[in-house]
């Protein structure tokens, strides 16, 4: 029967082992000495590695799709048709967002005052509309219903080039996860091994609490706890190194007058978190297993 005393005679129970637990966790840190300084360099500089490759990745994406949306395409009207009347139906295709209007005259006169040896010959070039559109992954679309009305002479824009580049960018992308997962892998045999030496010297007072008959789960505990403050710490001092490497990123990209994402650093950093404090915890997590017969 449930009884006011005996809840708070509970709660007060669980409050010592969870403060015991604290105590036990930061005493680990205490007694790893000069461990901890080695830890948390290789955590930072996993984590860095991590973070530089993930925003790599992330911002090349961002080009290309901006890249991709950004060139236009090039619609070529026949010499029968009127520009001002397709300008419109161009425009009300799905998925423009942008088109503009350029006359042969205009074209020719353009193109004369970038070549000086032009033979005195009628205007060859033909009516243009360029179209911007949302988004690399519609250009084949557009292309296609440009192509179906009956005044468009022929429709270009540089596909093949972009397909390089985005090739390039996933290429980037699977260099970056295969890395990522190497570097998952490593962290965990280093922290494992790091801790698996603090967990030795503390062999006989493990196999005292066990003998007592104290849970697992609280034995094992103060390591796991040890060992996600050991990925949340390296996470946040990685922060430093991975922000220079997104400012230097930005400051080579807006030389050329490119940009890309600040929020990607956002998002990256909460991703370090996480993983450093899931690797950190499941690192400790293994390297005790062996000591409580689990």
């Amino acid at each position: 029967m449930f009884s006011v005393s005996s809840f708070f005679n509970a709660f007060a129970k669980d409050l010592r082992i969870g403060q015991r637990i604290i105590i036990e966790t930061f005493g680990g840190f205490r007694r790893s000495g000069w461990m901890n300084l080695i830890i948390l360099v290789t955590m930072t500089s996993i984590l860095s590695i991590f973070g530089a490759l993930t925003l790599l990745t992330l911002d090349s994406q961002h080009l290309v799709d901006k890249w991709g949306s950004q060139v236009a395409i090039s619609v070529y009207l026949k010499d029968s048709a009127s520009l001002a009347d397709m300008e419109p139906d161009l425009r009300a295709l799905p998925h423009v967002v942008k088109a503009e209007s350029i006359s042969k005259e205009e074209s020719w006169q353009a193109y004369l005052q970038d070549q000086t040896d032009v033979p005195d010959i009628p205007n060859p070039l033909p009516d243009t509309v360029r179209l911007e559109i949302d988004s690399p992954a519609n250009v084949l679309t557009i292309i296609k219903l440009a192509k179906a009305l009956p005044d468009v002479e022929e429709v270009r824009y540089p596909y093949e080039f972009l397909q390089q580049i985005r090739q390039l960018a996933q290429g980037v992308s699977i260099f970056g996860m295969l890395f990522t997962v190497f570097l998952g892998i490593l962290t965990l045999f280093i922290i494992s091994n790091t801790l698996s030496l603090l967990i030795q010297a503390r062999r006989q007072e493990i196999e005292i609490l066990r003998m007592m008959g104290v849970s697992n789960w609280y034995i094992r505990m103060p390591f796991l706890l040890q060992g996600s403050l050991y990925g949340l710490a390296g996470a946040l001092f990685a922060y430093t190194p991975v922000a220079s490497f997104q400012f230097f990123v930005r400051s080579v990209l807006s030389f050329f007058q490119w940009d890309t994402s600040g929020q990607n650093l956002y998002f990256v950093v909460g991703l370090m978190v996480l993983i450093g404090t899931l690797v950190g915890g499941i690192g400790a997590t293994n390297s005790i297993k062996k000591y409580l017969n689990v």
